[in-house]
C-alpha cells in the first residue's frame, strides 16, 4: 500500500511539474493572481512552532479539482513546513478559488482526517510523510505531494 501511494505521488508530482513547465514556456497562459485561504490542520499533524522564531521552508503547486459535474478547478496549494519538527506544518493553505468552488469550509481537512482516523487504524498521511525521511533531496517536495493527495482525498466527499 505505501509503494502504491509513494509512486502516485511521484506521478502526481512529475506530472504537476510537467504541466506548470508546459504553462511557462507558452506565452499565451498567464497565470492568475490566487488568493490564499488558510485551512485547519488535524492536530497530529499541526506544529505548535511559529514560523516567526524558527527556520522553515514554504512549498507550493498547482492542484486541479474536478467537481461532481466534471468541470475542472485549478489553483494552488501552499505548505509552510518547520525544519525542526518532523512531519507537522506550521500551514496548509488552499486558494479562494478552490474553496469557493468545491463549497469548501477552512475545516474540512481537519474534520474528514479526524474522522478517518477514528474509523481506521490506517494514517496514509503519517506513512507517506514517514517514506519522505531520509531523501536526498526534495524532502519537503515528496511531503507537499503527502498533501495533495490528502487533501484531494478529503475534498472528493464532499
Amino acid at each position: 500500500m505505501k509503494n502504491i501511494l509513494l509512486v502516485g505521488i511521484i506521478i502526481l508530482s512529475i506530472s504537476l511539474s510537467l504541466f506548470t513547465m508546459n504553462c511557462n514556456q507558452n506565452n499565451e497562459t498567464i497565470e492568475p493572481e490566487y488568493q490564499f485561504t488558510e485551512i485547519e490542520v488535524p492536530s497530529i499533524y499541526r506544529s505548535e512552532l511559529k514560523s516567526t522564531n524558527i527556520d522553515y521552508e514554504i512549498v507550493e503547486d498547482a492542484i486541479t479539482f474536478e467537481t461532481k459535474s466534471g468541470e475542472k478547478v485549478y489553483g494552488k496549494i501552499r505548505v509552510t513546513f518547520p525544519y525542526n519538527d518532523s512531519n507537522k506544518v506550521i500551514k496548509v493553505e488552499l486558494t479562494k478559488n478552490i474553496m469557493e468552488k468545491l463549497n469548501l469550509d477552512t475545516d474540512f481537512f481537519k474534520k474528514y482526517y479526524d474522522t478517518s482516523l477514528k474509523n481506521t487504524s490506517e494514517d496514509n498521511l503519517g506513512d507517506c510523510f514517514v517514506s519522505c525521511e531520509g531523501q536526498e533531496r526534495g524532502v519537503f517536495w515528496c511531503k507537499l505531494g503527502c498533501f495533495v493527495v490528502a487533501v484531494i482525498e478529503a475534498a472528493s466527499p464532499l
